[in-house]
């Protein structure tokens, strides 16, 4: 069960945007999906070689309520990012929250993400 007061941390959930440079490449842009509650877990911290380079990478879970004035599509959660306190993070899963006798709690989403390079801008 997940309750009104758990969902305390404001984060900005921004999707990439891609658009001809007229010069052959792309230019990418992060455009404001919305802003909405969530609660947050922080996973533990792991090391992994990523392209020949040792990086220490954390897994953050911010569940969010998906009735929105905004609507997401898991499908397209890898075009997705978050931005909380001047971080932010990739999105690497989205899935519905599932109760320990398998039932889905309706509405509430978790978008499993990775905190990474760069800040937020202001």
């Amino acid at each position: 069960m997940i309750y009104a007061g758990e969902l305390k941390h404001r984060i900005l959930i921004e999707q990439e945007q891609r658009t001809s440079d007229g010069m052959g490449g792309d230019v990418t842009t992060w455009q404001p999906l919305g802003v909405c509650w969530a609660k947050l877990q922080s996973g533990t911290l792991k090391d992994r070689l990523y392209h020949g380079e040792l990086q220490h990478t954390q897994m953050f879970y911010f569940t969010i309520r998906q009735k929105q004035l905004f609507c997401i599509n898991p499908q397209e959660s890898a075009t997705l990012r978050v931005a909380y306190r001047g971080d932010l993070y990739r999105v690497v899963n989205f899935e519905p929250v599932v109760s320990k006798d398998g039932q889905a709690y309706q509405d509430f989403y978790v978008m499993t993400c990775e905190r990474y390079g760069g800040t937020a801008s202001a």
